[in-house]
């Protein structure tokens, strides 16, 4: 499903979750944060984890690059999102905007960081109607679109079950 689109002077692709992205040659799980998250890695490359205390995320090392996780970052832990509102000066503890609803527990940190898209339109496709994006279910053929020239803001979402895929077009 890889190709150009023109829409309003915009260059835009589209590609469907569950497979290879053509134009950038990676694959579009089913579920996660795009733009895509990555797995925050000690130097050593070791999964870095986390366990909650209230707003604030206790890293189990803080043996990371820098760049991998900035203020303003958005984490993905358990299905939901979160935005970095303040690293410790140790690197060890991370303050979050919100605290995550559910517990957390050694779990995997990953990170997403805002983009520069300026358009990125999310279509409900397949015979299911259980894809949620941003926590929000759609039915099957209906979509959300995010306009923002100034970046867009990263988005969890979720076609993982039978019969479900969602259908990203984006704009640069």
């Amino acid at each position: 499903m890889a190709g150009q689109l023109y829409r309003s002077g915009l260059e835009t692709w589209s590609f469907l979750s569950g497979t290879t992205e053509a134009l950038h040659n990676v694959v579009v799980p089913n579920i996660g944060m795009f733009p895509k998250q990555s797995n925050l890695l000690t130097t050593g490359a070791v999964q870095i984890t986390a366990t909650q205390t209230g707003d604030v995320l206790v890293l189990s090392s803080a043996d990371w690059v820098t760049k991998d996780l900035q203020e303003l970052d958005w984490l993905y832990i358990n299905g939901t999102k979160r935005e970095v509102l303040q690293i410790f000066p140790s690197k060890y503890a991370i303050r979050l905007k919100y605290a995550f609803g559910s517990a957390v527990t050694a779990q995997n940190v990953t990170v997403s960081k805002p983009s520069t898209y300026r358009y990125v339109k999310i279509t409900a496709v397949g015979t299911a109607d259980t894809a949620t994006v941003d926590g929000i279910a759609l039915k099957s053929g209906s979509s959300v679109t995010y306009t923002n020239n100034g970046g867009i803001l990263p988005i969890s979402y979720s076609a993982n079950g039978a019969n479900e895929s969602l259908k990203f077009e984006v704009g640069i």
